[in-house]
C-alpha cells in the first residue's frame, strides 16, 4: 500500500493523554488501498478524539471509485454526531421520591418502556434496524388531582402533599439531580437470576424480572427500617423490642443490622442478612435464613451489646442455592454484586433484594394549578429511568 500525504497533518493539542484536537486538514492525494480510491477533500476533527464525543465537521469526499470501480461519491459525507459515544456511569442517588398521603399514591399513572433504534429503508422499501439499547428506559407519568394547602379543621394538621412535592422537585433542581423511585409493582426480587458463573467473572449487575423480562435494576434498596438501643435486646429470650415494628415473619428482603456507639448483640454481624420472626406487634427475633424464620428457629443471642442498633433493608446472594458469606460477595452501589473470587463455572448466582429505579425529571418546570381556594392539582409530573445497559 502506497499513501501520499500532500497536505499538512498537525495536532493543535497534546497527542498523548487522550485528547488531541486535529485542527488542520488531513488529505490523502494518493491511493488509500491498493491503488483505489483517492481521497481529495479534507478530513478534520474539531473535537477531542477520546473522551467520548468527537465530531467531524469537515467534508469527507471520495472523487474516485471506492472499490471495484463503483460508485463515484462526489458529494460530501459529513458526521455531525459522536462517532463513539461513551455512556456515563449510572449515578448513585440519595434523594427518594417522597411517599404521600393514601389518596395521593399515584395510582393514576402511566409506565412506558422505550428503546432507541435506528431504522433505514432502502429504495426497494425493505428496512433494516439497529437497536442501540439492550434494556429499556422506563418513562413514568403521575397525576395528582387533589393537593390541598390547608390546615384540617378537626386535626389541626397541615396537609403536606403539595409542599412535599414542590420541595422535592426543587431539591432535584428539575432535571439536574437523579433520584430514586420505588415503583408500586416492581420493587422486589426474590431468587432473582443474576448470572450463570463462568469461573472467571467476578462482577455482575443485580437484575430483576420487570414485566416479563430480566434487566439490571437501577439501585439496590438499603433504606432504614427501625432502630433500638441495646437495652431493648433480651439475651434470655433472644427477643428484641421494637414498638410497632410492622414486620412480617420471614419477610423479604432480609435485613442488615449496624451499630453506633458500642457493639452489636452477640453473635450478630454487620452486612449479614437476617430474617425476622414476629413474636408480637412490638417484639421480634432474628433468624439466619428465611426457612429458619418460617420454622421459628431463632438466633441464640448471648449478649445484648451496647449503644444503638439500626435495622435496614439488606440483600442475600446465593451460589447454587447456598447463601454466600458477606465476606465473599458484596454490593457496590448502585447495582453491582462483586465476588472476591470467581464462583464455580456453571453455578447459578441468584439474590433477594428490593430495588429502586434511578430516575430524572423530564422537564425543569412543574405546573401546579390552583382550581379553588387552597386547593391545587398537578396534572402530570414525568420522569425517565436512567439507562442501565
Amino acid at each position: 500500500m502506497v499513501t501520499n500525504i500532500r497536505d499538512p497533518f498537525s495536532f493543535a493539542d497534546i497527542t498523548t493523554g487522550g485528547s488531541p484536537n486535529v485542527r488542520s486538514p488531513l488529505t490523502f492525494a494518493g491511493s488509500l488501498t491498493g491503488g483505489q480510491p483517492d481521497l481529495r477533500a479534507a478530513l478534520v476533527l474539531a473535537e477531542p478524539i477520546t473522551g467520548g464525543n468527537p465530531k467531524i465537521r469537515a467534508n469527507y469526499l471520495f472523487a474516485e471509485p471506492m472499490t471495484g470501480g463503483n460508485p463515484n461519491l462526489r458529494i460530501a459525507l459529513t458526521w455531525i454526531e459522536a462517532l463513539i459515544p461513551v455512556p456515563p456511569e449510572l449515578p448513585v442517588a440519595t434523594l427518594v421520591f417522597p411517599p404521600l398521603s393514601p389518596r395521593n399514591r399515584g395510582w393514576d399513572r402511566t409506565k412506558t418502556p422505550g428503546f432507541n433504534t435506528a431504522v433505514r429503508q432502502s429504495t426497494s422499501g425493505r428496512r433494516s434496524a439497529t437497536p442501540f439499547m439492550q434494556y429499556p428506559v422506563w418513562s413514568f407519568e403521575l397525576n395528582y388531582p387533589y393537593l390541598p394547602d390547608v390546615d384540617h379543621a378537626v386535626t389541626q394538621a397541615r396537609d403536606t402533599d403539595l409542599r412535599t412535592l414542590t420541595g422535592f422537585f426543587k431539591d432535584c433542581k428539575g432535571r439536574g439531580v437523579a433520584f430514586l423511585y420505588q415503583d408500586a409493582d416492581d420493587h422486589q426480587a426474590i431468587g432473582a437470576a443474576i448470572a450463570t458463573a463462568d469461573g472467571v467473572t467476578l462482577q455482575w449487575p443485580f437484575a430483576a424480572q420487570i414485566w416479563g423480562a430480566s434487566e439490571p435494576v437501577g439501585q439496590v434498596d438499603l433504606s432504614a427500617l427501625a432502630s433500638f438501643s441495646s437495652t431493648a435486646v433480651d439475651p434470655a429470650t433472644d427477643q428484641i423490642t421494637i414498638p410497632g415494628h410492622g414486620f412480617v415473619t420471614a419477610q423479604y428482603p432480609p435485613m442488615f443490622i449496624a451499630n453506633t456507639g458500642g457493639a452489636l448483640p452477640t453473635p450478630l454481624a454487620a452486612s449479614t442478612p437476617y430474617w425476622p420472626i414476629v413474636v408480637d406487634a412490638n417484639t421480634i427475633k432474628l433468624a439466619t435464613t428465611s426457612a429458619n424464620a418460617s420454622g421459628g428457629t431463632a438466633i441464640d443471642i448471648t449478649a445484648a451489646g451496647a449503644g444503638t442498633d439500626a435495622l435496614s433493608k439488606g440483600y442475600a446472594i446465593y451460589d447454587n442455592g447456598t447463601i454466600v458469606n458477606p465476606g465473599s460477595a458484596s454490593l457496590t452501589l448502585p447495582n453491582q454484586v462483586v465476588f472476591g473470587s470467581a464462583p464455580t463455572s456453571s453455578h447459578a448466582i441468584t439474590a433477594d433484594f428490593d430495588f429502586y429505579f434511578v430516575c430524572r425529571f423530564k422537564d425543569d418546570a412543574a405546573e401546579f394549578k390552583q382550581f379553588a381556594s387552597k386547593l391545587w392539582d398537578l396534572e402530570k409530573i414525568a420522569f425517565d429511568s436512567e439507562p442501565t445497559g
